[in-house]
């Protein structure tokens, strides 16, 4: 199994193995704009890292999905009952 990092620009994805990127590699897709995505993947080719790497960014956009929409409801409840803890106070 190699190693796999991850180099992205908006939708551009670029995946390399770690043993064989050089530096100056990493200085051109820093100078084109490219940055390195902070994960790398053990797989047995390109495509299954890239999969991988996929999976791992959608059930993390899942996650993040799911504690914003947790939250947003506890603060929907706190503020309610604070109106409400107002409105008493001021009868």
């Amino acid at each position: 199994m190699n190693t796999y990092v991850f180099y992205t620009k908006d939708v551009a994805t670029r995946i390399y193995d770690i043993k064989t990127l050089t530096r100056e590699e990493q200085a051109v897709l820093q100078r084109e704009g490219f940055v390195k995505y902070p994960l790398t993947i053990r797989a047995g080719s390109e495509e299954e890292a890239l999969e991988k790497m996929r999976t791992t960014a959608r059930e993390n956009a899942l996650s993040l999905y799911q504690f914003v929409q947790d939250n947003a409801i506890v603060t929907i409840i706190a503020i309610a009952c604070a109106l409400l803890s107002l409105l008493f106070i001021l009868r």
